[in-house]
């Protein structure tokens, strides 16, 4: 999907919108943030510009959650598994 192209769906009743973003500033609105592999770089930096906001960051990054991330996904014993963490996740 290019940058700013929503794609919508409908999932139990409630409307769905996925765009992706240029950068974590130009996303007003945005409840769930997935940070990408490519922004490894910059995982410390990502949180605290949601930090104020009621917004949920998810990504598969080793060590997400560990860089004040909520959510992070992991693949073991070819399941996908979750950590979280909490007080980040108490923050937003």
């Amino acid at each position: 999907m290019p940058p700013g192209c929503p794609a919508e769906a409908t999932i139990n009743n409630r409307n769905v919108i996925s765009r992706r973003i240029s950068s974590v500033r130009d996303n007003p609105g945005c409840q769930i943030l997935f940070v990408a592999a490519s922004e490894s770089g910059r995982t410390r930096e990502i949180p605290s510009y949601v930090q104020k906001s009621p917004v949920l960051t998810v990504s598969d990054m080793p060590n997400f959650t560990g860089d004040r991330g909520v959510i992070q996904f992991a693949l073991k014993n070819n399941k996908v598994r979750f950590e979280v963490n909490l007080t980040a996740a108490k923050k937003t």
